[in-house]
């Protein structure tokens, strides 16, 4: 597994290393032996909290623990979504959720012929969550076509009402990628405006009904991380050349 390519706790104080957080079963947290995840501390009750990753972040229950389990210092009581970068305690213990962080190493920067301009394009493109249930969640965009919709066949399987079973789909040609409305009901929109073979560039916002994500692209420097243009070199005019 790559380095931060998966949802964990990082302690605050930096004096242990990082905890992993594994998909499809809810860890228990405590300081019994047999707890997944053991934090050998007199303020945490043996069996002190489960916490169990889903789509968004992390869902925190408190297990009836004697000193409290808390999301940004707040009692989760019978249960709180932790979202990324939030603060996860248990009594005075204190972690922070990360989610996990696109690979840098899927990064190219591909020089394309376009007419008499050459643009530079980067590859190491992805959706980012802005709202609802995979609001802070990364969705990283390879091959040729990524699809978004209802339906769970799609590339980013989306369950929300305004979304259509098939509503969009981003299509990448010679490593830029672009988004088209499917026909939708409630319509797919980039910054605002309607979809329809539209270019994306780094920081541009996409609504598909009223889901929002975030197009981003990593391993680039500020100004490459859009499609920029480069003028082509000037040929020296004969008509203007010095005779001999």
């Amino acid at each position: 597994m790559a380095k931060n390519d998966f949802w964990r706790l990082v302690d605050t104080d930096s004096s242990t290393a990082d905890i992993p957080l594994q998909p499809g079963k809810a860890l228990t947290v405590g300081r019994d032996p047999d707890c997944d995840i053991v934090l050998n501390s007199d303020c945490i009750s043996r069996k002190h909290a489960t916490l169990e990753l889903i789509t968004g972040g992390v869902h925190v229950i408190d297990l009836g623990s004697s000193n409290g389990s808390f999301v940004n210092d707040i009692p989760v009581g019978s249960g709180s979504l932790a979202k990324a970068d939030d603060d996860i305690g248990f009594d005075t213990l204190r972690y922070q959720l990360k989610a996990p962080t696109p690979s840098v190493a899927a990064t190219r920067v591909t020089p394309i012929q376009q007419g008499e301009t050459t643009v530079l394009a980067t590859a190491a493109a992805f959706l980012e969550g802005r709202s609802h249930a995979i609001a802070n969640e990364i969705f990283p965009l390879a091959g040729q076509s990524f699809s978004i919709g209802r339906d769970e066949n799609c590339d980013l399987p989306v369950q929300h009402s305004s979304v259509s079973f098939q509503h969009a789909l981003l299509s990448c040609h010679n490593g830029l990628w672009t988004i088209s409305d499917q026909q939708s009901s409630n319509g797919t929109l980039v910054n605002g405006k309607p979809a329809m073979d539209t270019p994306l560039k780094h920081g541009n916002k996409i609504s598909c009904g009223n889901v929002i994500l975030e197009y981003k692209v990593i391993g680039a420097t500020a100004e490459m991380q859009s499609v920029q243009t480069i003028a082509p070199p000037q040929q020296p005019n004969p008509s203007a050349a010095t005779p001999c």
